[in-house]
């Protein structure tokens, strides 16, 4: 279930919200035409005209679909139960009826492109579109779709380019034109963007993309006396106060986000300095948190990335050959919230400046001449391993923090 709500959330914005440039709109409209929600809605008539009777009568029991409608006289498609219990109930094959229901809904969905799209807020913004480049970096790893993966890379080299004019970067475009220095979200949602896309890919450009990025934030928002990043540039004359907060709203914190990312490279790339401005941030808002722990979700989350254990992770291996892939999968395949992934092929001609960018990489050899995959904590790896199934069972057991 959670994979197909992903799958699907993720393939609408790559259909309905992707700029020609490859960077992601802002916003669609709820009505058209004038009417709240008349794009999204179906009548009894209009599923039997897109299905046929036999397909829609099954479709219109599933979703609930009533004659009368259940929003303002026709049907917005909900579930009145699981797909589990309506099989049970109407004596069907699980494996046929989502078939069944997955072809029908690409016929709904055609029918529902013949009418009037609702309005969109077409600009592009950049933390907007950091955070939609971290999901959709992250869907390719999960889902393993190359669709989401590509689109990142393309909506974050639109933002480094056309929205990081000389080096400075703007929180706004639309038409061809980027204008408005950048607040602390935008730097941000797209250093953790650029650490998301560099475990996506392993192309080190991304970490150097990342480290230009922080100078520039460092620059502009970072407080050298209490710590933590400024909202907004210095030199703003209308501004009495520059505001600092790491409390999460509608969206999550940029002091949050900054400092995990930040702890996230220091480990990545060994640099004391980052380790250094991401404790100094978690520790000017930590008596914030335990006052109202509920809204530093994101801070705390930093904090136990900090507090540990946390691992480093590293696939030894042409990316390529199948055996790298499958130890990359195992990895991949669970939960680690507090883990670094990084990917070396210690034969190829780039190995060098990969582990000059990322000291992590060194020594970290086949194993026979095989990919091999090393587990450490704080830099003190176990041995390596070669098979899936052993990393597996390495990264099952329990950190020796915990």
């Amino acid at each position: 279930l959670y994979r197909r709500v992903a799958r699907e959330t993720l393939d609408y914005v790559l259909r309905v919200m992707t700029d020609e440039g490859g960077a992601f709109h802002s916003a669609q409209d709820a009505d058209s035409e004038g009417e709240e929600g008349k794009y999204y809605v179906w009548s009894t008539e209009e599923i039997g005209k897109a299905l046929g009777e036999k397909d829609a009568g099954l479709l219109i029991s599933y979703y609930g679909v009533a004659e009368d409608g259940n929003f303002e006289g026709r049907n917005i498609l909900h579930l009145p139960a699981s797909i589990e219990e309506f099989v049970k109930k109407e004596g069907l094959k699980l494996d046929e009826l989502r078939r069944r229901l997955d072809g029908m809904k690409q016929k709904l969905l055609a029918a529902r492109d013949r009418r009037v799209p609702p309005g969109k807020d077409d600009k592009v913004l950049t933390d907007w579109n950091g955070l939609m480049i971290s999901a959709l970096a992250r869907g390719y790893q999960v889902l393993g779709d190359e669709r989401y993966r590509a689109a990142a890379e393309r909506a974050a080299d639109f933002i480094f380019t056309r929205m990081r004019p000389k080096g400075r970067l703007l929180h706004t475009y639309r038409a061809g034109r980027s204008h408005i220095d950048a607040f602390l979200d935008d730097y941000a949602f797209m250093l953790q963007a650029s650490v998301d896309l560099y475990e996506a890919t392993f192309d080190v450009q991304w970490i150097e993309r990342a480290e230009g990025l922080l100078r520039e934030m460092t620059d502009k928002l970072w407080d050298e006396n209490s710590g933590g990043f400024f909202s907004t540039p210095k030199g703003k004359a209308d501004l009495l106060v520059r505001g600092k907060d790491a409390h999460d709203s509608a969206l999550p914190a940029g002091n949050a986000i900054a400092a995990h990312a930040l702890l996230r490279l220091a480990r990545l790339t060994d640099d004391q300095d980052h380790l250094a401005k991401a404790e100094k941030t978690l520790s000017l808002f930590l008596s914030h948190a335990a006052r109202a722990p509920r809204g530093f979700a994101r801070l705390l989350s930093a904090v136990d990335f900090r507090v540990g254990p946390s691992r480093e992770i590293v696939i030894s291996g042409r990316a390529e050959d199948a055996r790298t892939a499958r130890l990359l999968a195992a990895v991949r395949g669970r939960y680690l919230p507090n883990a670094v992934v990084a990917l070396i092929d210690p034969t190829s001609a780039s190995a060098g400046a990969a582990v000059k960018a990322l000291p992590l990489l060194e020594s970290r050899l086949l194993v026979d001449g095989k990919p091999a995959a090393y587990v450490c904590e704080n830099y003190a790896c176990k041995a390596p391993v070669t098979s899936a199934d052993a990393l597996v069972q390495l990264l099952e057991e329990r950190p020796s923090g915990r």
